[in-house]
């Protein structure tokens, strides 16, 4: 396999050596063998290693929370460059990665399996952006000429800048997920005894200033006001019934378009139109899995437990 095949797996299938937004830190570590050479890059909310050609990202929505797959890019700008070489665990599997990888030679090899790409607007006019729809996985191409990038001397006009996997979920066919359970029961807010309404004194009350000032009588010339009618508490929301474990990983099983014999992860002979289902099974079945220590039923775990073998890294 060739470097051109990297790219394309990458364009096709949203991954990289297997390695998608499913996958945590510390199984990209165990595959690529821990930090690239700019070490760890890490913030409250976004966690990424630099592997030189490959960047893997993470993100989190607080510090309590876990981190969770986001993207992974590939800078192909980076490899004319001496500090920058592709991971052992790249080359191993495709030999040796070209300097500069042209457009044209590129999307050739996808159309020798019918993978199309589609052109999308992009910000920058030295860039064009484009979009495998299936995947959602992005490629930046040179558009300056003919002056070169300072940055990036070696590089021209219709070079592959860099390819990007998608950071978006893809939409599944699936009803509500189960909910975790929990005891907690918000505070309740304190009962206030109701208060009575304002008594006038039946003494009269002469001004400090002024000894004809007139008095205030016990008798109200009028009705007191109403008291403001205290507004009823909202209603709680409404919750939709929530699937058991059991339930939810059947439904997903049911919803797979491929058996697992039909499934061809990442197979070089898998052509443009059999990806959406390819796709599709992988990420209904990686949505599965996370419920797996949860399923009681013997016969759904088993099921689920014959698909986990084509995927390993997602039990």
């Amino acid at each position: 396999m060739t470097d051109l095949d990297c790219y394309v797996e990458a364009i096709a299938t949203g991954t990289l050596l297997g390695i998608d937004r499913h996958w945590g830190p510390a199984q990209v570590d165990a595959l690529l063998g821990g930090e690239g050479p700019d070490g760890l890059n890490i913030s409250t909310h976004h966690w990424w290693r630099d592997y030189g050609l490959a960047e893997i990202f993470w993100g989190r929505a607080s510090i309590a929370e876990h981190w969770t797959g986001h993207h992974f890019s590939l800078q192909l700008h980076r490899l004319p460059g001496d500090w920058c070489r592709p991971n052992e665990m790249l080359t191993a599997r495709h030999g040796e990665f070209r300097q500069r990888t042209r457009f044209t030679d590129l999307q050739a090899a996808l159309a020798q399996r019918d993978i199309p790409l589609v052109q999308r607007p992009y910000v920058d006019d030295d860039y064009l952006q484009f979009e495998q729809p299936a995947s959602g996985t992005t490629l930046l191409v040179l558009n300056h000429h003919p002056a070169p990038d300072p940055d990036y001397p070696d590089l021209g006009f219709g070079d592959v800048y860099s390819i990007s996997s998608s950071a978006h979920p893809r939409h599944l066919p699936l009803g509500n997920a189960p909910r975790e359970t929990s005891t907690h029961q918000p505070p309740t807010a304190p009962t206030l005894p109701p208060s009575s309404p304002p008594t006038l004194s039946s003494s009269s009350t002469s001004s400090p200033t002024s000894t004809s000032s007139p008095s205030l009588s016990s008798t109200p010339s009028s009705a007191p006001a109403p008291r403001p009618t205290e507004p009823s508490p909202p209603s709680p929301p409404l919750e939709l019934p929530s699937p058991t474990p059991d339930e939810f990983v059947r439904q997903a099983l049911a919803a797979v378009p491929l058996t697992p014999a039909q499934t061809r992860w990442a197979d070089p002979t898998v052509r443009g139109p059999q990806l959406p289902d390819q796709l599709l099974t992988r990420e209904i079945i990686a949505t599965a899995a996370r419920y797996r220590r949860r399923v009681t039923n013997p016969a759904i775990a088993a099921d689920l437990a014959e698909w986990l073998t084509l995927w390993p890294e997602l039990r």
